[in-house]
């Protein structure tokens, strides 16, 4: 490929030993030659007989050894240089760095010339470039559109766009959206081989005039007018196989496919889609069928270290029959996860659907209520639910087998049924054998068609677009008149704004002050990264002595009036001139350096004359120039000047490290995250719909259920609700809140680094607010809840419930908020967060009873705080009933209150204590969050 790409120069040096390949490798360790010269000797005259004779050798050598032979140019303590024999595979640090140099030396030479050269040999060989002309002849674009304050997506004008839709779709109400006109009759022609430079104010219509050229225009907007290619319209070619639309947010490389980091991976996809370099099977596809020996690894793994562990049924066709139902779940579960993010799209969508579903799927599947306290006309809910299949599967294949076929005690061996197949119907599973079959089939089939539906989505849903406000001209004309009103008299306006014009300049509010510093050198420490690759010191310079000054009324960039190399170093301090001319006459008074070209950027030149290579190139240190000239001594006179304080001057004092007292950058904080917050429509918006649909589901499915508890199993289905109730809609705050936190974590550390506020008053902001939309969304919750259900209507009653789903709330927000505080993303955070969910979950209380935990495990129970969340809800409703009870397998009936206390450990005098446990935990996630704002920093420079 060399060849191919250097022109005649590198056919010439390959030629020189008879093979291309030979040739190119030898270009590799020895240093390319200068592509862009025609003669190519200085290399040639390097070389001796004896290397030519080490070369040849080397290329006699297999393929295999061959590839990892090669010589390396050193210079010996004595100064003569020498090429010797190296091994690719044990090359220590300096002689990676030479080797990656010299690979890397031609690219960085002078792209330019590179290209010329590229382009005269296509020209050379008449290879003639495809050349499309595109021309656009009086294109209008018009959309309805909401304006001005409208447009901003808040809380409010979600909720009210919303309900119009909804309205305007029955035709009850009329849209308040208008015609914006986006471009009007605009014309031009964009010519081949031609750079053409689009400029406009934001507003001005420049990415829909881009989009519409390449036909991505969005399907709502009205596109009037004429644009061709070469001739040709649209509706003749497919022009995402001509041009394609980049935006200035294009993303170009994806991440690993997963339920959370699908996000980061589906722009991607959705630009490739669209500019049709596949299907969306041919993307799909690829994932769903790879994933498969994954999750047989690890439904094995699982089943391995579980199965015999808990005492299942010993026989090995049990253990096989096992694993089989664990591989179906497996597989509905991910082609489940990965339809819910296509669908959502984005992360907040995405969560809140998964887990929305997942309620679903686990109140539905016979597990949490049981079959028959399903309403009738919610029956098919249980049919195609996928846990209900997984937990018939499991169930039928442990408890038909031998070992629970002994008839139930209390028939003295008369029933023709066995324990297990009591066990079962008691649950309302299947008993048929022929069931675990139907289920494995079930679960599988729903893997199926969860991908095709994954698929689906891929293939007709779009990516999410963000809104934007749209001004209108009421909106021009209503500010253009408040502003004359602001002004005194609009017919003084004129007056007004040329006195304004006289007044040239400005008053600052402080004291001008000049910044020098002199001999700067910065280290840090080795990364791990490169003591790895051999190198033994353990820091690593950055900034080398480094000098300069800046000064009130001058300008000083980075990569103009000071300019460093590669190594931290100093190469021109100093004035730009007109047109950069100083700085230009400053390197091109350096030996060797060429003079730059008309039409040429001079900030461009500027980078390509002083890159690395172009000093060995001319063997000099552009560092080593500037620290010997006379500008370096007049800049050192400068910083010494600035150093000498004035005979009137003060020594700098702040009272205090920032501006603003404590209280006044906590309502700063809290009014920032006010607006955050409510302009984060897709955020609460979701919350508060999600609370609604939880709260009517939950009503409708319990409807009146509070009061009717005369059997064992209405007790169970009351606590499966309510323990649903709190660890659902809990965990959706708990995961939807990391996005937001690690979205506003990286601008507080921005704001903190320019001392705008410390890390208390945005911690505090950032819980508070939090803490108010909670408020809100317990209050909706509890009332649908406590009215639908049928609690007792008692204040102190209704206070305890409202009191626990409150704290329940906060504290799974405190929670995401402080994983997110403690870990480096939001990504590993979502990890660490379902890890510790899960023992939440097994040790609630509701899966095991506190009682049934072994007792070196149930110091655990006391540490979830979703377990005290269900005892204070359960126990403050009905621990206190004295109502009777009929259990299962008892002819003795008992009371409420004393099956709560023996089967479930739940007592009514213990509530005071559950009540300031809550506060604790609120608590303790409150200040670990704090104190990872305060003293962890994640960011990445």
């Amino acid at each position: 490929m060399a060849a191919a790409f250097g022109g005649e120069d590198l056919v010439q040096s390959a030629s020189g030993t008879g093979s291309w390949r030979s040739g190119s490798i030898r270009e590799v360790w020895q240093g390319a030659p200068d592509v862009f010269q025609r003669n190519s000797t200085r290399r040639h005259d390097a070389v001796d007989e004896e290397e030519e004779l080490k070369w040849a050798a080397i290329e006699r050598l297999p393929t295999y050894d061959r590839v990892r032979k090669g010589m390396l140019q050193q210079v010996t303590s004595n100064g003569r240089v020498v090429r010797k024999e190296m091994d690719v595979t044990n090359l220590g640090a300096q002689d990676k760095k030479q080797l990656l140099e010299s690979i890397l030396k031609v690219v960085e030479d002078d792209n330019d010339k590179f290209l010329r050269r590229l382009r005269d040999r296509t020209d050379r060989v008449g290879i003639e470039i495809p050349k499309i002309e595109v021309r656009f002849q009086n294109l209008s674009i018009e959309g309805d559109s909401y304006v001005g304050t409208r447009a901003l997506p808040t809380l409010l004008n979600t909720t009210l766009n919303a309900l119009e839709g909804v309205l305007g779709l029955i035709g009850v109400a009329p849209s308040k959206k208008r015609n914006v006109k986006i471009l009007q009759d605009v014309s031009g022609i964009i010519r081949p081989s031609r750079l053409t430079l689009l400029l406009g104010p934001p507003g001005a219509g420049k990415t829909t005039l881009q989009q519409a050229l390449v036909g991505k225009s969005d399907n709502d907007l009205r596109i009037k007018g004429k644009v061709t290619y070469c001739g040709k319209e649209f509706k003749e070619f497919v022009p995402q196989r001509t041009s394609a639309y980049i935006s200035q947010h294009d993303l170009h490389y994806g991440n690993q496919f997963d339920h959370r980091l699908c996000f980061s991976r589906l722009p991607v996809f959705y630009k490739q889609r669209d500019s049709l370099f596949y299907p969306a099977w041919a993307f799909g596809l690829p994932i769903w069928l790879t994933r498969i020996p994954v999750s047989l690894v690890e439904s094995t793994i699982w089943v391995v270290l579980t199965y015999y562990t808990i005492g299942f049924a010993p026989a090995a066709s049990r253990f096989f029959k096992h694993l089989l139902a664990f591989i179906g779940v497996h597989q509905m579960a991910l082609g489940l996860f990965r339809f819910l993010a296509a669908a959502g799209r984005t992360p907040v969508v995405a969560n809140t659907l998964g887990t929305f579903t997942l309620f679903l799927v686990f109140v539905l599947g016979g597990f949490i209520v049981s079959k028959d306290e399903i309403k009738s006309w919610l029956l098919w809910g249980y049919y195609v639910s996928p846990m209900m299949y997984g937990l018939n599967a499991i169930g039928i294949n442990e408890f038909l087998d031998d070992r629970w076929g002994k008839p139930p005690p209390l028939t003295n061996g008369t029933s023709q049924s066995t324990v297990g197949k009591t066990i079962l119907k008691d649950r309302m599973l299947f008993v048929d054998p022929n069931w675990y079959w139907i289920s494995i089939v079930g679960l599988f089939g729903f893997s199926v068609i969860f991908n095709v539906l994954f698929i689906a989505a891929l293939t007709f849903l779009n990516p999410v677009v963000e809104t934007k406000a749209v001004s209108s001209k009421d909106d021009d004309e209503n500010n253009q008149k408040r502003q004359q009103a602001s002004n005194g008299e609009g017919a003084t306006s004129s007056t007004v704004g040329t006195a304004n014009q006289a007044r040239k300049g400005m008053v600052l509010p402080f004291k001008p002050l000049s910044l020098a510093f002199n001999h700067v050198n910065y280290y840090v420490d080795m990364p791990a990264e490169m003591k790895g690759q051999g190198i033994e010191e353990n820091r690593l310079q950055l900034l080398r002595d480094i000098s300069g000054a800046f000064r009130p009324g001058v300008l000083t960039a980075l990569v103009g009036l000071l300019l460093m190399k590669r190594g931290g170093q100093v190469i021109y301090a100093g004035p730009l001139g007109r047109q950069s001319h100083k700085l230009v006459e400053y390197f091109e008074a350096v030996p060797g350096v060429p003079k730059i070209k008309d039409g040429i950027n001079p900030a461009t030149w500027m980078l390509e004359i002083s890159a690395t290579a172009v000093e060995a190139q001319l063997d000099v240190d552009f560092a080593e120039i500037y620290a010997n000239s006379d500008l370096y001594r007049r800049n050192q006179e400068l910083i010494k000047e600035l150093n000498t304080p004035a005979p009137d001057a003060r020594d700098l004092y702040f009272p205090t490290q920032y501006s603003q007292p404590f209280l006044t950058q906590c309502k700063a904080c809290f009014w920032k995250q006010h607006w955050s917050y409510w302009r984060n429509s897709r955020y609460n918006a979701i919350r508060f719909f999600m609370t609604i649909i939880f709260g009517l589901f939950f009503g409708i499915l319990f409807w009146k259920k509070g009061n009717k508890i005369n059997k064992q199993q209405d007790l169970i289905n009351l606590l499966g609700a309510t323990y649903s109730a709190v660890l659902f809609l809990g965990a959706t705050n708990a995961s939807s809140v990391q996005t937001v936190v690690g979205v506003e974590r990286t601008v507080f550390y921005r704001e903190r680094a320019a001392g705008m506020y410390s890390e208390l008053p945005y911690a505090f902001a950032q819980v508070a607010i939090e803490t108010i939309y909670v408020v809100v969304q317990t209050i909706i919750y509890s009332l649908l809840l406590y009215s639908m259900i049928g609690y007792e209507w008692t204040a102190v009653k209704f206070f305890y419930f409202y009191y626990f789903i409150f704290m329940c709330f906060t504290y799974f927000s405190m929670y995401g908020m402080m994983v997110v505080a403690l870990t480096p993303g939001h990504q590993f955070a979502a990890i660490v967060m379902s890890f510790f969910l899960n023992f939440w979950n097994l040790f609630s209380g509701f899966i095991v009873p506190r009682p049934m935990i072994p007792i070196w495990w149930r110091w655990y129970y006391w540490g979830s705080p979703v377990a005290w969340t269900v005892y204070g809800l359960f126990a403050s409703q009905v621990g206190d009933k004295d109502d009777p009870l009929v259990i299962t397998g008892r002819l003795e009936p008992t009371t409420v209150k004393i099956f709560l206390k023996e089967y479930l450990g739940f007592e009514y005098d213990f509530l005071v204590p559950v009540v300031f446990a809550h506060a604790g935990w609120v608590l303790i996630f409150f200040f670990v969050f704090a104190y990872g704002i305060k003293f962890l920093n994640f960011q990445r420079r």
